[in-house]
């Protein structure tokens, strides 16, 4: 297959999961504090009905009653499920920490510095296993045969070698600038 860098996705990820699990993990933190920290203010009733009506306020303020209903728990669960995907998807950029660049060749298993006739030699070889006529419908196969035969022509091109020796990649220069395109 061709290498792209998914790395982007990731990140793009992360940022719209951090938009609801921080509010989220909010609420349901300081909800928990407030069931748990309750202040008893106890108030001097002076009538039956204020006596019931204080005991029933202190019951709903103790938080407890929240933290039972049925939508504090849905948003618990699906917070706790999606604070998962985040911690997945933190694993998978840190081990996905490099920039896939072109190497021809690694791509046709040989050793740096090699002469024309050994890169020959690996073209030909990696190109009858890959060939598409001899994997008809493999797509991975007809991938890296396009790969294998990208690198055979950067190798044997005097100028894609030159500059691939002298800038790491057959194309010449590349700039290495982060810039982004708003409308004039």
């Amino acid at each position: 297959m061709l290498q792209y860098d998914n790395s982007a996705f990731y990140f793009f990820a992360m940022s719209i999961l951090s938009f609801y699990l921080l509010p989220s993990w909010y609420y349901i933190l300081s909800t928990v504090y407030k069931a748990l920290m309750v202040k008893d203010d106890s108030a001097v009733a002076r009538t039956l009905t204020e006596k019931k009506k204080a005991d029933q306020l202190k019951i709903e303020r103790q938080g407890w009653t929240k933290m039972k209903s049925s939508s504090f728990v849905t948003n618990t669960v699906i917070t706790v499920l999606l604070t998962a995907l985040f911690v997945f998807l933190v694993i998978s950029v840190s081990q996905d920490g490099q920039v896939n660049s072109f190497d021809p060749f690694s791509i046709l298993e040989i050793d740096l510095g090699a002469d024309n006739k050994v890169i020959k030699k690996a073209y030909r070889r990696l190109s009858l296993i890959y060939h598409p006529d001899k994997n008809p419908g493999d797509r991975a196969a007809e991938a890296k045969f396009v790969m294998v035969s990208k690198a055979y022509e950067a190798l044997t091109d005097e100028t894609a070698r030159e500059n691939y020796e002298k800038f790491g990649n057959p194309d010449g220069q590349q700039n290495m600038q982060v810039a982004i395109g708003l409308p004039a």
